[in-house]
């Protein structure tokens, strides 16, 4: 981690959690290496799950279904069925009567 890398992350747009995910470390570690660099504190801090000033941007339906096929396409074919949601099928059943009893098997 550099100062200017860090810096960067400090007065940009990520949360503290972001970075702290960023470089794998914890709060208390992401706060002394502030200020050990002499970043100060954050004026603004964005919060998770709050927009930034930067845009996202939907993606379109025709990217939606490109990335399921690209998904889809690594299933196995007993994933597809699975995900399907077909119910699965019992074997069928064979009779057997001997003239006194009657028993089955798959």
């Amino acid at each position: 981690m550099t100062k200017l890398e860090l810096s960067e992350m400090w007065h940009g747009d990520l949360s503290t959690q972001e970075i702290c995910r960023h470089f794998g470390i914890s709060r208390s570690h992401l706060h002394a290496e502030s200020v050990k660099y002499g970043l100060g504190r954050r004026t603004h801090v964005p919060r998770i799950g709050v927009v930034s000033s930067k845009a996202i941007i939907d993606p379109t339906p025709e990217e939606i279904k490109e990335r399921c096929e690209q998904v889809r396409s690594q299933w196995t074919e007993s994933e597809t069925r699975r995900r399907s949601g077909a119910k699965r099928c019992r074997p069928v059943q064979k009779y057997y009567y001997d003239g006194r009893d009657c028993s089955f098997s798959y």
